[in-house]
């Protein structure tokens, strides 16, 4: 039986980077980042950190960044599932950020699991002195319409 332990991801009253509401599903994404990391043959190290409504769970692993989107079988989104190695393809050499080293998919119980293992990078995302971007650059995914990635401005509550 879960136990809950905090707003339900996905709940208006939810943080966005919290752990998954049931502490069932906790401790399936703790298993199943550590699957990844053995068949990465790496050691997760440090603390973990959740993503996007309890359905991502990083966590540094040496020199690498190990990232587990987990959804159920059904109901993968794109942008959460294919977005950094996306965007690594998408992206020029010349843009600063942490290349993406290799990736892992497979499905149990109805979940459908990818564990990403890229670059580590230890700097803040943002820092003085850093690159800045001094113009919006035009970003396509591959064969697609701009419009799928339009920054949205959140709207005031």
């Amino acid at each position: 039986m879960s136990t809950p332990s905090g707003p339900a991801a996905g709940s208006p009253s939810a943080a966005v980077f919290v752990p998954p509401h049931e502490r069932d599903d906790q401790i399936r994404m703790r298993r199943a980042h550590a699957a990844a990391a053995r068949t990465f043959k790496v050691t997760a190290t440090g603390p973990g950190v959740w993503g996007r409504q309890g359905r991502t769970l990083g966590r540094r692993a040496g020199q690498w960044w190990l990232r587990l989107v987990c959804a159920p079988q059904d109901k993968r989104n794109v942008r959460l599932w294919e977005g950094p190695v996306t965007a690594h393809h998408a992206l020029p050499a010349a843009v600063p950020r942490p290349r993406a080293h290799d990736v892992l998919e497979w499905s149990a119980r109805g979940h459908a699991y990818r564990a990403a293992l890229s670059e580590f990078v230890p700097l803040p995302a943002l820092q003085s002195g850093g690159p800045v971007l001094t113009a919006d650059p035009i970003c396509r995914p591959p064969g697609g319409p701009t419009s799928a990635w339009r920054w949205r401005r959140p709207q005031p509550s």
